[in-house]
């Protein structure tokens, strides 16, 4: 059975997105998120709130950005290895206001582009996310 994990696709100014380094290498970036824990809700009864809540934690925990888990969407889905990961992305505008960029406990926060994020540990699934949000913005 695949394990849940989730990030979330936070838009800044131009073409930024909100990054995250691993703790130990602050050039690999990707995006804000991690794995399902106990305390985000019990996957079995209600998935879709268990795997907001967890993209609204890790959001919290490791770029100081409130948000209601509510305001979050899936809008990529896709194995990787042993799991199954979910990104979301928040409905309308969110108070960016909160935020900590800089160093802390779980490295680096900064915006970046798309373009870094998809070189980083999990670039193929940063590129094949960023893909599939083109195409569907660019169907009819």
């Amino acid at each position: 059975m695949l394990s849940e994990a989730v990030c979330t696709l936070i838009r800044g100014p131009g073409e930024a997105v909100l990054a995250v380094s691993r703790p130990l290498n602050w050039n690999d970036l990707g995006l804000p998120g991690g794995s399902v824990e106990a305390g985000d809700g019990d996957l079995s009864l209600d998935r879709d709130a268990a795997l907001r809540n967890a993209a609204a934690r890790e959001l919290r925990e490791e770029c100081g950005l409130q948000i209601d888990p509510h305001a979050l969407h899936p809008v990529f889905v896709r194995n990787v290895g042993e799991r199954r990961v979910t990104t979301f992305a928040p409905r309308g505008a969110v108070d960016l206001s909160t935020v900590r960029l800089g160093v802390g406990e779980e490295g680096r926060v900064c915006w970046s582009t798309p373009r870094e994020v998809c070189a980083g540990t999990y670039g193929a699934y940063n590129l094949a996310l960023f893909e599939a949000l083109e195409a569907q913005s660019a169907a009819p």
